[in-house]
Order: structure tokens, then sequence, then C-alpha cells
């Protein structure tokens, strides 16, 4: 049987010749790590008996550290400054959002730990049967297939980066399989619904503003927030979708690199035009959508979500009506698509003015984006869903 460990020497930094320790898995049967033992060699049996017991006594640290434990490990990966996320950011060029390590963390935190079986266990001991057990439990428990999913995806990338450094020898959870989801639809408004909207009083333009940019535009919510006074070509009636915001990371570029441009309906230029009389700042940087409190900033996700449950309450739409159909402010975004397409515009054009996710898709429309006919698109879902829709007078945004 191989001894748990093997001395070697090696010149230190400091110009000596150490006794190192190079140790040895079982589990794994490879070297799982070198360590000094900071004592000198002092010729062939010099120091050897003393670096042996130094080592013996390294033993149970090395064993932690190259097979922690489970939980431990899954924590740490998704810390803020783990070891994955600072080479996503400074090696990969390719950084992990704010939004997306925190969700990670949250997961790791209330649907993995809480599990008593990964309590104890080592992450060499992590077996495809025991993540079944607990998507099992999961589900029991009565958490929902997608948060499921997510959370083992959470898992699955902090297993699959151990297999690529050499940590695991393979991947434990490649038969893992996923929980069926059964996605409910997102509930669309009806065309004389959106009419509606349009035609409804609103006491906070920008709230108004919101929804008819979502609805009339297909922009996401972070877009919509992201808006910035500089965005918006009226005298060509189009909009330029460059910006995304996102709470604790500020703004960023759109989501899937779909940076766009879109047609810009009369209701929304009027919109826009009632909030830029209240505006306390309406150069081309300042975000049309602006924070009561905080200029700086854009409009909360909190007010524009009881904004928009305000504006349904006032076409006939009330809690209960909205719940039961799914309506939510980013369903207004699949509004918008089966406003445009039942408006005659082409599915291409639709991804187009969507920023359709699907990298595939995006292949397909970006020779479309280049030459989109704005007015037709324009004139095309005003006369879907405002064929008496007034006309911006007086005064430009």
């Amino acid at each position: 049987m191989r001894t748990p460990f093997s001395l070697f020497t090696r010149v230190s930094p400091s110009g000596k010749r150490v006794w190192y320790a190079k140790f040895w898995d079982i589990d794994t049967e490879r070297y799982v790590a070198s360590k000094s033992t900071g004592i000198v060699f002092a010729g062939r049996r010099g120091g050897r008996d003393t670096a042996a017991k130094v080592a013996e006594g390294m033993l149970a640290e090395v064993r932690r550290s190259a097979d922690p434990l489970f939980l431990d490990f899954v924590t740490s990966f998704w810390a803020d400054d783990s070891g994955y996320v600072k080479q996503k950011r400074i090696a990969d060029k390719r950084p992990l959002s704010v939004e997306y390590i925190r969700n990670n963390q949250a997961a790791i935190r209330l649907h993995v730990a809480p599990y008593e079986h990964f309590k104890g266990l080592r992450l060499s001991k992590l077996r495809a049967g025991i993540v079944n057990d607990w998507k099992v439990w999961a589900l029991e428990e009565g958490t929902g297939a997608r948060t499921v999913n997510a959370t083992l995806q959470a898992i699955r990338v902090a297993v699959r980066h151990a297999v690529e450094r050499g940590d695991l020898p393979a991947d434990p959870l490649a038969a893992v399989k996923k929980a069926t989801e059964a996605p409910r639809e997102r509930g669309v408004l009806l065309p004389s619904e959106v009419e509606a909207l349009i035609g409804t009083p609103e006491a906070d333009p920008r709230v108004k503003a919101a929804v008819l940019l979502a609805a009339l535009g297909g922009l996401r919510r972070g877009e919509v927030r992201g808006l910035l006074w500089g965005d918006i070509n009226e005298a060509e009636g189009i909009l330029h979708i460059a910006h995304n915001y996102i709470d604790e990371e500020g703004v960023k570029g759109c989501k899937w690199g779909s940076s766009r441009r879109v047609a810009l309906p009369s209701a929304i230029a009027a919109a826009l035009f009632e909030v830029h009389k209240v505006s306390p700042a309406s150069g081309p940087d300042d975000f049309v959508l602006f924070d009561v409190n905080r200029p700086d900033r854009p409009i909360s996700e909190t007010v524009l979500k009881r904004g928009f449950r305000r504006m349904l309450r006032s076409i006939g739409l009330d809690e209960s009506s909205r719940a039961s159909r799914n309506i939510t402010f980013h369903g207004l975004r699949h509004s918008f698509v089966t406003l445009a397409r039942s408006s005659g515009l082409s599915d291409v054009t639709v991804q187009a003015l969507a920023g359709h996710k699907s990298a595939r898709m995006m292949e397909r429309y970006t020779h479309a984006a280049e030459i989109i006919d704005f007015q037709d698109a324009r004139a095309k879902l005003e006369k879907a869903v405002a064929p008496k829709a007034e006309k911006v007078v007086g005064g430009a945004v």
C-alpha cells in the first residue's frame, strides 16, 4: 500500500534547501498537494525524520483541502471572490453578473445546505444517486421544478469546474437529469387591452411610458429602466436600445448582446413627452424614467410593478384576473410579439425589433434589422392597437 506522503528536497525562495512532502490521496489515486515542511536539509538524513513528523501533522489539513466537504465546496465556489469568479472576470474576460452570483448563492443556501445527507459528505464521495435523492427531497418539500433545476445547475457548474481542474477524476453528475418542468404560459394582453392602456389616465407618467415601451416597443424591464434621453430619435421615429439597468451593477449592455433599433409609435412618443415635462434632467446621458428621490438612478422595479398593476385595474383587470391569466410586466414583451405579428409584420422583423435571445435567431435577423422599414412597422403597430391614436402635438421629447 502506498504511503500517504513522500519526502523530497527543493530550494526554497530564501535559497535554502528544504524538505518538502508530496501527499497521496488513496481515493482518487493521485498526488493532491506538495507542501514545505520548513525543515532545512542537512545531508541525506539530516532533518528527514523531523520533516516526516511535520508532514504527518499536515495530513489532516491536506486531506480536508484536497477533499473538502461538499457543502463547503459549493458555498465557497459561489463566493464573490472565489477562484472561479476571478477566472471568469480576469482570464476569460467574461465576468459574471452580480445578480447571477447572488442567485446561485441563494440557491445553495436555501435548497442545498438544508439537505441532511449533504452534511458531512466529502466532495470525492458525491454520487449521482445522492443528488437524485436530493432532487426528490426538494420537490417533496414544495420547491418548484424550475428552482430545483436552477439549483442543480449551480451544483453542476461547480462540479464540472472541479473536473476541469483535475480535482475530481470524473463528473459524478453526468447521469443526473433535470426535473420535469410544467412551465406556466406567460399571459398576454389582447390588442383591445393594449389600446385601453394607451387611453387610460395614469398619475405617474413614468409608469405609463414604461408600460407602453414594453407593450409597443418590446423592451425588457432592464432596457426600459436603462433608456436614456440620448437614445430617442423622434425625428426618425426610432428608439436606440443600447442599455440595460441592473440593480447593484448599474448600466450594462443589453441582455444577450441584443442592442437594436425599434420603431417609436406615437403613443410612446406622447408618453415620453409627458415624462419630459416633469423630468429633473433630460441630457443625453440622463435616465428617461428617473427615480424621484435619486435622479442618478432609474425608476425602481417596485414602482414599476405597482404602477403596472394599477393601470391594469384601471382597465378592468383586477388582481384576481391578472393572477389567473399570469399577466406580468415581463409578459408585455410577449404581448408586443403577438401584437406585432397580428399587425402583419414578418416574424423575422418582429424578432429583430424584440431582440430575440436565441443565437440562431440572431443570425437569421441580423440583416433584417439593417433594412427594417420603421415607418411601416410604426404604422402597422399603431393600426393594430390604436387606429385613432393621436399624434404628438407641440414639443419634442
